[in-house]
């Protein structure tokens, strides 16, 4: 048996699924490569900043990049993410930057020559996070506003009437 591998195997007889796990020579295998940890943004506005963040397992030296660009375009633009605290860390892309087509992104975390490690995982320049744009521009509905004009317009009467009634204007007691 090789080490640094996990054996499983898996019978399903009957529809009942028994799995058996051989952990006798398994090892976990130990990275030499930082872990990022970051949930990929899928969504921007239009005229606003985006902030991108993860975070680094890692001891040590190292320098957290964003890499962005706008699709169709070849090269990135690389920017040197800012460790908020912890493990922290962010970068903000400018609105400018930020286009009707969207954006592409991919993380990387740089120790040495010989060592970095990038989100996603896999081919992060070939298939990068790709964000795309929303504008925020409110259709305002007349029936809608309508329906809020009246629901506002009942509330205040029901409010005054209920102010009338406690207040009694009319003297006298309230049950004659």
């Amino acid at each position: 048996m090789k080490k640094n591998v996990y054996y499983i195997l898996a019978i399903v007889i009957l529809g009942i699924c028994v799995l058996n796990i051989n952990t006798t020579n398994a090892m976990v295998r130990q990275t030499n490569e930082p872990e990022i940890k970051h949930i990929p943004v899928k969504t921007a506005k239009l005229g606003y900043d985006l902030l991108i963040s993860c975070d680094v397992e890692w001891s040590g030296n190292f320098i957290v990049q964003l890499n962005i660009r706008k699709p169709g375009v070849w090269q990135f633009n690389l920017t040197n993410m800012t460790r908020a605290f912890g493990k922290t860390y962010y970068a903000v892309v400018p609105s400018a930057n930020i286009t009707e087509i969207g954006i592409e992104y991919y993380l990387r975390v740089y120790v040495d020559e010989n060592t970095s490690s990038t989100y996603p995982i896999a081919d992060a320049s070939d298939d990068p996070i790709t964000v795309s744009t929303v504008s925020y521009q409110m259709d305002l509905n007349p029936t809608l506003i309508y329906a809020g004009i009246v629901f506002v317009s009942i509330f205040a009467a029901l409010y005054a009437v209920d102010i009338i009634e406690i207040k009694n204007p009319w003297g006298g007691k309230k049950d004659e």
